[in-house]
């Protein structure tokens, strides 16, 4: 999942991909900054799998955002994401690195967001 897609293109890319057989990825980048327009239950359910039970790890999410963004990624699209097993990761005041081994000079760990209890209305 990446860019500005919305859920007839991640409905249809989904398909396609099951269609090819390959299997569910393990590292995503939410659409749109985390936007609640850009997924839906079924999509996030076509590409990452139901809901599992809390505190299962399957995956890796990140978002880019801005650091004067925050509202985003919205609430009920990263609580969406954590409940199907996927930790959520921000960009906000500086850059990911997704690596195995020793990593980049000067790296420091990256800090998952927490599942939110009070999310924003429709």
């Amino acid at each position: 999942m990446t860019a500005d897609v919305g859920p007839v293109g991640l409905s249809e890319a989904a398909a396609y991909a099951a269609a090819l057989g390959l299997p569910q990825p393990s590292f995503v980048q939410m659409p749109h900054h985390g936007s609640r327009h850009n997924v839906t239950p079924s999509v996030l359910d076509a590409w990452l799998g139901p809901r599992v039970p809390k505190g299962t790890v399957v995956g890796t999410a990140f978002c880019s955002i801005g650091a004067n963004k925050p509202d985003y990624p919205r609430g009920q699209v990263k609580n969406a994401f954590i409940r199907r097993g996927f930790k959520v990761f921000s960009t906000r005041t500086r850059w990911l690195s997704h690596y195995h081994g020793q990593g980049h000079d000067g790296a420091v760990p990256a800090v998952a967001e927490d599942f939110s209890s009070k999310v924003e209305g429709l």
